[in-house]
């Protein structure tokens, strides 16, 4: 996916003067279909900062960042974490996440979320009492985007959110062993949940 934004301002896309000095064949791609980019819906409109005609809805600072936490807000209840991927061409390069796809990367508070903190997140996310619960409160074509889940502040000292990391990295690595971490995580987790301070 193209996205001709720059981290310097990451809410309007970069005008056509610059694009054009950058990657003028991207202009002319865009220029080509102008009139079909032109037909986004009023609702798409008001989601994309003022600009040019190829802007994209949502779109911040949390699209330049190296470690999420991705889930799909239709379909089947499963979350990943995704970070740079080497491209067939041996490029490395960050995912983008559009319609459909919910993403983490920032703490409630502020700060970026770190690698293991994003693999902790996802075990929760993934553990099956998790799961049950989504399904059971929710229309399984459309989970919430801000799941009402107890998850508790990642803390790097705290050997059972170790665990719970390296559980879901290994998960991630070892698709076969996806169950039996799940089952793993949970067992930590609810130990956690049973701790909940009110």
């Amino acid at each position: 996916m193209v996205f001709p934004y720059e981290e310097s301002d990451p809410y309007a896309p970069v005008p056509q003067a610059v694009l054009k000095r950058k990657s003028p064949l991207l202009l002319q791609f865009f220029s080509k279909y102008k009139k079909i980019l032109e037909q986004q819906t009023h609702y798409s409109d008001s989601l994309r900062a003022a600009g040019e005609f190829y802007g994209l809805a949502r779109t911040g600072p949390y699209s330049f960042r190296d470690c999420y936490v991705a889930y799909r807000d239709n379909t089947k209840w499963r979350a990943t974490v995704v970070t740079h991927k080497v491209t067939p061409w041996m490029e490395e390069k960050r995912f983008l996440f559009q319609n459909h796809a919910v993403s983490m990367c920032e703490r409630v508070e502020g700060g970026l979320i770190s690698e293991a903190e994003a693999y902790y997140l996802a075990g929760i996310l993934n553990s099956p009492a998790v799961a049950e619960f989504i399904y059971a409160s929710s229309d399984n074509r459309s989970f919430k985007i801000r799941p009402p889940i107890y998850m508790p502040l990642y803390n790097a000292k705290d050997a059972r959110h170790g665990e719970i990391s390296k559980l879901s990295r290994h998960a991630h690595a070892k698709p076969a062993s996806v169950e039996s971490s799940c089952a793993a995580i949970e067992k930590i987790y609810l130990e956690l949940c049973s701790e909940r301070p009110d």
